[in-house]
């Protein structure tokens, strides 16, 4: 399945998949971004199908340093009280604030997005 990427969703320091390995953003222009990783410089448009989100996974939200509960969700604590993301269903995750479900979640930077927009702080990520 394909993890569609749109423009929009992008923002710099979002971590997505480039042709099976995780690369950050570093760029975004008119036509596409450029993104790095270890091994160096990508330049990519954003119609290319070698650009997809990574699904969050427990193991994804570990690296996020995320606690993980039996029950089958995270629970973060920041300024604006207690950020819950659960799993639903094995389609995403659905993430509320202080009880009251705000989005459903399937990628990682879908989530970078979302804290960064609730807390202002990026969301530390040691893939």
């Amino acid at each position: 399945m394909k993890a569609e990427i749109k423009e929009e969703e992008l923002m710099i320091g979002n971590i997505i998949n480039w042709k099976g390995r995780p690369v950050k953003v570093t760029m975004i222009g008119e036509f596409g971004i450029q993104c790095t990783d270890d091994i160096g410089i990508i330049n990519a448009k954003f119609s290319t199908p070698d650009l997809r989100g990574i699904p969050l996974t427990p193991e994804i939200l570990e690296k996020c340093g995320l606690g993980w509960e039996h029950l089958g969700y995270s629970v973060i604590q920041c300024k604006i009280g207690e950020l819950k993301l659960q799993s639903f269903c094995g389609s995403g995750w659905v993430l509320s604030c202080n009880g009251i479900e705000l989005q459903m979640v399937k990628y990682l930077h879908q989530l970078q997005n979302l804290y960064f927009a609730l807390t202002g702080t990026h969301l530390t990520i040691e893939l």
